[in-house]
């Protein structure tokens, strides 16, 4: 039995106070993309490809609200929605698995070694000797936040995890802005000509193979595209719009419900941009001009100068231990909280079991203790942060060109007319698709040695 539908607010006021599902992404988005591989680019090309960031951060936004636009409308999820995809699939006993969602498969078990390096990434801040708590090995120090998260999403609340993330986000923005703020102060500073060649369209030669893995991670990346509408489903949006049917009053709260979730999605575009741009630009300013790599030899002591040049060492070092470690679990345990979710959802979709609501909630719980040490094991067997998350990097951005072709089909095939977007979206959206194309192309291209 359905609940009953619920009018959607009217208000700015009102849509604010329905807005949480992009607040959740925005965890998963300002972590290891950011504070790694954002950071290694301004280290690596300067200020030279500050509109790419803009222009990623940006661009798949259009990608995600079409695909919420559809989950909202249609209460399907992701994965039902996509096994509507034409294409070749293979039949797994009452269910089927398509091509599509084939591909989702190999690219959740990449993001799983991914998130393996943010977890070993989080463990090392804890290494860093001028902390003073490196009494504790790194795979200890995992253990510890591994148990964290699961304690965490045991309950498997909806309300824990919005609350958790937010402050989180909140915690580690103001920690970056702040940083951002103070370095204008030192011999880094950042100039008005510094901002005008960054925001100049150009590909340096240097940095160009980070600067794709960039566009595939930074803004909202493939798992996240993905993981959106599971929390848009989950906070209620589609709940709220009810089963469809041919009357004015579902049309009506089918379209308010969508604005809601087109302003989720901009306010947290709005929140990951200003930390995306903040770090890029402090890689720029201080690790580039000083000479500085980011890679998997004394990764947090190149990251660290991003504060300490500002702050000191000492205060420094703190601040960016606080900051790192609120960026790298809230990636951690949001990818935790969207893939017990996701994949409960893949064992109903796919066929392996047909599972009632009551049997996929407690399935969710026990993935939620599941995932977060499975990523432990990732870290004890592997132990290369840099090099882990540049595998989910690389599978997500080979991800994307078929999330975008996906989507598509799914706006101008399923997506009912009277709820489709403005014309003028539609070259947007398209524009999103040959980009997300090209970072496909020349990641295939560079796996096999031709660029």
């Amino acid at each position: 039995m359905h609940p009953s539908p619920i009018a959607p607010p009217t208000t700015l006021a009102g849509r604010l106070r329905e807005i949480g599902p992009g607040i959740i992404i925005s965890g998963a988005i300002v972590g290891s993309g950011e504070l790694i591989v954002t950071t290694k680019l301004g280290a690596e090309a300067g200020f030279a490809l500050l509109w790419l960031i803009l222009f990623s951060c940006v661009i798949k936004v259009f990608l995600q609200i079409e695909l919420g636009r559809y989950v909202v409308s249609s209460g399907h999820t992701v994965l039902e929605a996509f096994d509507r995809v034409p294409g070749p699939a293979l039949r797994i006993g009452e269910g089927r698995l398509n091509w599509i969602n084939a591909l989702w498969c190999v690219m959740a078990i990449c993001a799983a070694f991914q998130v393996g390096g943010i977890l070993l990434g989080l463990a090392l801040v804890f290494e860093m000797p001028a902390l003073g708590l490196d009494v504790l090995p790194g795979w200890l120090w995992a253990l510890v936040f591994a148990l964290v998260a699961v304690a965490l999403l045991a309950s498997g609340r909806y309300g824990l995890v919005e609350r958790t993330t937010a402050a989180l986000v909140g915690l580690f923005t103001l920690l970056t802005l702040v940083a951002a703020v103070i370095v204008q102060g030192t011999d880094a500073a950042i100039t008005g000509a510094d901002l005008a060649h960054g925001l100049t369209p150009s590909i340096p030669p240097d940095g160009l193979v980070t600067a794709f893995a960039v566009l595939g991670i930074t803004g909202v990346g493939a798992s996240e595209l993905i993981f959106y509408p599971y929390w848009c489903l989950e906070k209620g949006y589609a709940r709220h719009v009810g089963p469809a049917d041919d009357s004015q009053q579902w049309l009506t709260r089918a379209r308010g419900w969508v604005r809601v979730m087109q302003l989720d999605a901009w306010i947290a575009c709005a929140v990951y941009t200003a930390g995306t741009i903040a770090f890029y630009m402090l890689g720029a300013a201080v690790l580039h001009r000083r000479g500085l790599a980011v890679d998997d030899n004394d990764l947090h002591a190149s990251l660290s100068q991003i504060y300490t040049v500002g702050l000191g060492e000492g205060v420094g070092t703190w601040v960016y231990a606080l900051g790192a470690a609120a960026v790298l679990f809230s990636t951690f345990f949001v990818w935790a909280a969207s893939s017990s979710r996701i994949m409960a959802d893949a064992v109903h979709v796919f066929g392996f079991r047909r599972l009632e609501s009551a049997s996929r909630t407690r399935l969710i719980k026990v993935l939620g203790v599941v995932l977060p040490l499975f990523t432990w094991l990732v870290v004890v067997a592997v132990g290369k942060p840099v090099a882990l998350v540049f595998v989910g990097a690389v599978a997500q951005a080979a991800m994307l060109p078929f999330l975008g072709l996906a989507t598509c089909m799914l706006r101008y095939r399923e997506t009912r007319r009277e709820l489709a977007p403005r014309s003028i979206i539609d070259p947007i959206l398209w524009l999103a698709v040959v980009s997300t194309g090209a970072i496909c192309g020349y990641q295939v291209l560079a796996a096999f040695g031709v660029v």
